[in-house]
């Protein structure tokens, strides 16, 4: 059976695609008021804790600790389809990393943390040939989201915050893997995994 919820407004007119990212904690069949099925997905999207509708099967193969962008907003609120941009299950960015050039539109690379100060934190990125590079993000203006593997059921995501970022360098064991949302240069997301 379906629950049926009420369709709203659930992000607003605001939300532009190169904008925001959804760190997913789970992806659900629900009913509009209507009886149309459509799929919701819960988790962290431009620093808030969120449920999102999508048309029908928009989500297939989507799953807790992937991160997707929305696509095509209908004018009910409700999204047409996402862009798979991170698989959890497989540890990587579903693009080159990075993505595209420093001051892309849309920019996505990820890495493991390798240093952090009080307002700024280092990763190491290794792209498809297998050649490393460091990049040097200051902390200010990103929202955070958290995927904690150890964390207990339903607690694995989270709104979080720069002080959630662990670097290899003071913690060898567990530092942290991130993801790193950027447009046009400016700040987006960070996404941080602790396994």
């Amino acid at each position: 059976l379906y629950p049926i919820r009420r369709v709203i407004r659930i992000i607003s007119e605001s939300m532009h695609l190169d904008d925001n990212i959804i760190l997913v904690n789970s992806v659900v069949k629900t009913l509009s008021e209507d009886g149309k099925k459509l799929d919701m997905v819960t988790g962290v999207c431009n620093g808030q804790e969120r449920e999102i509708l999508f048309e029908a099967n928009a989500l297939e193969g989507v799953s807790e600790g992937d991160i997707i962008y929305p696509i095509r907003q209908r004018g009910d609120g409700v999204w047409k389809s996402a862009k798979l941009i991170f698989d959890y299950s497989e540890r990587s960015l579903t693009t080159a990393n990075p993505s595209a050039e420093f001051t892309a539109d849309i920019r996505f690379c990820s890495g493991k943390v390798i240093a952090k100060g009080d307002d700024f934190f280092s990763i190491s990125i290794v792209d498809t040939t297998g050649e490393e590079s460091l990049e040097h993000y200051s902390t200010e203006r990103f929202k955070y989201a958290l995927y904690d593997a150890n964390g207990g059921k339903n607690q694995k995501v989270s709104v979080a915050t720069a002080d959630d970022i662990l670097d290899a360098k003071n913690y060898t064991s567990g530092a942290c893997f991130v993801v790193v949302h950027t447009r046009r240069g400016d700040s987006k997301s960070v996404v941080i995994y602790k396994d």
